[in-house]
């Protein structure tokens, strides 16, 4: 398993602070979550956004991982307080990885897509990822778009970025899965007008992947790929006028155990740099002017050996990106930045 019930915790007690904001320099954040689920579902990813329209954060959650069919789900914001049960559940069940959200139908209300990692009991069998449109006030409970049965592969993780610069929403799921020995292509769907092609029209080195991230690493106005690997480089793949490399023109020196992936502007010097949960630590390759090194400066130097998660906010609203992280077994921590340095 990749992740589990952490994520929760994760979400919503750092990604809050997020939103809350505080005039605190020290990092605001409790020791006890603000706020648990009543229901105990295998949750894998998460992300907050207003799915009804009434001004408040709603939770959306992926549900699964590789331990149990389970559906994913949407956590309520009511007036400030989340549900302990969400009040959305998708007809559907499934080892469900990571979710992204946003609106890919321009109809200004925000869609969700949600990764099929696959079970240990159904022997990690590849199959389709979802995504649930918007109805209104929430979204649909069986989802209106799915890739090609042809098509099926393992992923843990998905992002959304318009890639082609068209106005709409593309999607990026990372492919692989590494027990098993399924090494694949993480694979892009591109959005024309609010509708996906099901059969994808970019797909990567093979490799188990499962971490991508969209970001402009290069600063000419279009997003580049990164996917963190697990026994391979991590790779950035450019994207030269709307079409993506099809072999990657970066990877790490580092043969890498990646889980998730993040792109941040954490020294502030106007280039995103890319961070990463990998296993024993958290690491930061900082961006050269266009170019990320390939070792990372920035290594997390606390006993963990599980770094799964990891996110980039400003928590403790000094004008800077903190990083916060943990994984199975291990608490949640906050690496502070001070002017350009984490702790």
């Amino acid at each position: 398993m990749k992740f589990n019930i952490f994520d929760f915790q994760f979400i919503v007690v750092f990604l809050l602070v997020f939103v809350c904001g505080s005039a605190s320099a020290a990092v605001p954040l409790a020791t006890p979550p603000i706020w648990e689920s009543v229901d105990n579902d295998f949750s894998t990813g998460g992300a907050l956004a207003d799915v009804d329209k009434d001004g408040y954060l709603d939770l959306f959650v992926g549900n699964g991982n590789d331990m149990a069919l389970n559906s994913n789900s949407v956590y309520m914001n009511q007036n400030g307080v989340l549900e302990g049960i969400g009040s959305w559940v998708s007809l559907d069940q499934g080892y469900f990885g990571h979710n992204a959200v946003g609106d890919v139908d321009n109809d200004g209300d925000i869609d969700m897509a949600v990764a099929y990692y696959g079970g240990v009991s159904a022997g990690f069998v590849p199959y389709i990822h979802n995504i649930y449109y918007n109805i209104g006030d929430s979204l649909e409970r069986s989802p209106s778009w799915r890739n090609a049965m042809s098509d099926t592969f393992n992923s843990f993780d998905c992002a959304f970025g318009d890639v082609d610069g068209d106005g709409d929403l593309d999607i990026v799921f990372s492919g692989g899965e590494m027990y098993s020995s399924r090494s694949q292509s993480s694979r892009l769907y591109l959005n024309t007008g609010g509708v996906f092609e099901t059969i994808a029209s970019w797909t990567s080195l093979l490799g188990y992947a499962y971490g991508v991230a969209w970001g402009d690493v290069d600063n000419d106005g279009d997003l580049d790929l990164a996917i963190g690997n697990e026994q391979n480089y991590n790779h950035l793949y450019y994207n030269n006028g709307g079409v993506l490399e099809s072999s990657p023109s970066w990877q790490s020196d580092e043969i890498a155990t990646a889980n998730q992936i993040a792109f941040g502007d954490v020294d502030g010097d106007g280039w995103v740099d890319l961070a990463v949960s990998n296993g024993a630590d958290c690491r930061i390759y900082f961006n050269q002017a266009g170019t990320l090194e390939v070792h990372p400066s920035w290594k997390s130097a606390d006993a963990k050996s599980n770094y799964s998660c990891i996110a980039l906010g400003d928590v403790d609203a000094d004008g800077d990106l903190d990083l916060a992280s943990g994984g199975w077994w291990e608490p949640l921590v906050v690496f502070e930045n001070f002017g350009g340095t984490l702790d």
